[in-house]
């Protein structure tokens, strides 16, 4: 089951990665509007599919009716309540067919979210950033003598906070240049940031010692490799990075947002150039 789980990762993590590389030179911003509007055409294809659009338009224009038939009766209140119950059960089989569908594709969006996250939530640190680490051991932690750390591209400031209580160890570093940062403590390594240099590349801000279950849904959570097993090597940890916020429309958008917003406006294009009904 986990070499499973390990696969589909590397499925939509690959396939994610094929469907940026024609914006691998352009500014992140558009392939994070592209991921977006490419996934609401989707959702709304997927949504065609599962539905039984001819019930969903009958009940449409069954719940008008009912609507209708209310305001002229009016003067007969056990005419207008008889109509607003069937109205109800109506509105109820109509919810329901909606329903159904957006479970199913509920998973794969899951999915595509935790995707654009790891691509396009946080920013590529930088000299003037300075980032935070803490890494969680999973029984006690090394002592104050016993625990150090170095990274690659970045230099460690000032001394390690050790928080017992939570089994943590908490510290700084600030990047000496542009690029992923590999930090080794404990006999363990893992990457900080990008894992490439091109635009939407997967950014790396998680490790732990490996439970792909964990990574479905986190494709930025990434597996540590011990270097030295006869160390006490942390169990996982996290990483602080620059959040993004994107220029869009005069604002500062999330990435969320720019999702969000974007996958609706394409799946309601959609759904007008398909002739789905909703």
């Amino acid at each position: 089951m986990l070499g499973v789980v390990s696969t589909l990762n590397s499925i939509f993590s690959d396939l994610t990665t094929i469907l940026l590389i024609p914006f691998r030179k352009l500014h992140p911003l558009v392939g994070l509007i592209w991921l977006s509007v490419l996934a609401g055409m989707i959702i709304i294809l997927i949504f065609r599919q599962l539905t039984d659009q001819e019930e969903i338009a009958r009940l449409r224009k069954k719940m008008a009716a009912q609507i209708l038939g209310m305001l002229l009766y009016l003067s007969s209140p056990r005419t207008v309540l008889s109509m607003a119950g069937r109205l109800v059960l109506a509105n109820f089989r109509y919810l329901w067919l909606i329903l159904r569908p957006l479970l199913v594709i509920a998973i794969p969006f899951a999915v595509l979210m935790g995707q654009v996250d790891a691509r396009y939530s946080t920013l590529l640190p930088g000299p003037e950033d300075d980032i935070t680490v803490t890494i969680a051991y999973e029984e006690h932690l090394p002592s104050r003598e016993g625990f150090s750390a170095v990274a690659a591209n970045a230099q460690v400031l000032g001394p390690p906070v050790f928080i017992p209580a939570l089994g943590e160890i908490s510290f700084r570093i600030r990047p000496t240049g542009y690029g992923t940062i590999l930090i080794e403590t404990g006999g363990s390594s893992f990457p900080v940031g990008p894992v490439a240099s091109w635009s939407g590349a997967l950014s790396a801000r998680e490790f732990d010692a490996g439970n792909p279950f964990s990574r479905l849904f986190r494709p930025w959570n990434i597996r540590s490799v011990i270097i030295d097993t006869g160390l006490q090597s942390p169990m996982s940890g996290r990483v602080f990075l620059p959040p993004a916020r994107w220029a869009v429309l005069g604002g500062r958008w999330s990435w969320l947002a720019v999702l969000l917003v974007f996958s609706s406006l394409s799946a309601l294009a959609g759904a007008a150039i398909f002739r789905v009904k909703v």
